[in-house]
């Protein structure tokens, strides 16, 4: 089983490369990765909303967001707005030389209020969508967050209901999503590279996904299979990874309780494979 942890105990050895975005220096801030209450604080509320896991105080909504990077705003993209978009006649006056520095500036200010405006009117109102994984997640290992809605109030309860629902992609899912959150990666969606999971270090605003996760059976054959192959080709172009997870898929087949996932580590094994390593 290949060792990821990196040079400070937790995570990227010379073997993940994490590539800084462009506008991060080098000794930025580490930022908190897990979200924090106060003593006093009540926890962070999310709704059920059909099949949706929905926070949808702005404030929680943005500390969940911001410490892990849980959840998803509604249309959210990196970096999806310039305050080009949004030029004003003075601007274009400014480009062409015509106008002060105070304009310049006025200018600038006006544009990216409205980039900021439109950025809010495209985000569904600030309302962060969490996947099941990621509200458990917070609920059962950090205890942090309340579901309102017709769900049950116990953790044992919510993961059968959870279960009963997603089937057994929940459990394999969330089984891989803790042990890489323990790890201290940020772990996002990866549904478009055909992977399970991505990889950040420290936030998604911060580095690019470094590595790819893709879950399998112990029986699987990792290696040969063509669309493993597939997928490695389309990270490998795209400077990342291939993590194969794979687990023992027949001790989930039958009526698997949050106790045995607790004891996953022992009785599920995950083994990490790393494929073909980036030059």
């Amino acid at each position: 089983m290949e060792d990821i942890s990196d040079n400070e105990g937790r995570y990227d050895s010379p073997k993940l490369k994490s590539e800084r975005r462009k506008h991060v220096k080098e000794n930025y801030q580490k930022p908190i990765i897990e979200p924090l209450l106060d003593e006093e604080e009540e926890k962070y509320v999310a709704d059920l909303n059909g099949m949706d896991i929905i926070v949808k105080l702005p404030l929680h909504a943005q500390r969940i967001f911001s410490m892990g990077n849980f959840g998803t705003f509604v249309g959210q993209r990196m970096n999806f707005a310039n305050w080009k978009c949004f030029s004003s006649e003075e601007q274009e006056m400014c480009e062409a030389g015509t106008s002060k520095e105070s304009l310049v500036k006025n200018s600038n200010f006006d544009s990216k209020q409205k980039a900021k405006e439109w950025i809010d009117k495209n985000t569904g109102g600030g309302l962060l969508h969490l996947t099941p994984i990621e509200a458990f997640y917070l609920l059962n290992e950090l205890n942090v967050i309340k579901i309102n809605g017709n769900i049950p109030k116990e953790n044992e309860q919510i993961f059968e209901y959870f279960r009963s629902i997603f089937g057994p992609s929940f459990v394999r899912k969330y089984i891989v999503y803790k042990y890489f959150r323990k790890l201290g990666w940020i772990v996002r969606d990866g549904l478009t590279f055909g992977v399970d999971f991505l990889l950040y270090k420290d936030g998604i605003e911060l580095h690019h996904s470094c590595a790819g996760i893709k879950i399998v059976s112990m029986s699987d054959p990792i290696i040969t299979d063509i669309s493993i192959s597939a997928v490695q080709r389309e990270l490998n172009n795209c400077k990342k990874q291939l993590l194969i997870a794979a687990i023992d898929f027949k001790i989930l087949e039958e009526n698997v309780k949050l106790v045995d996932i607790e004891m996953a580590k022992i009785d599920v094994g995950i083994f990490i494979f790393l494929i073909n390593t980036v030059k």
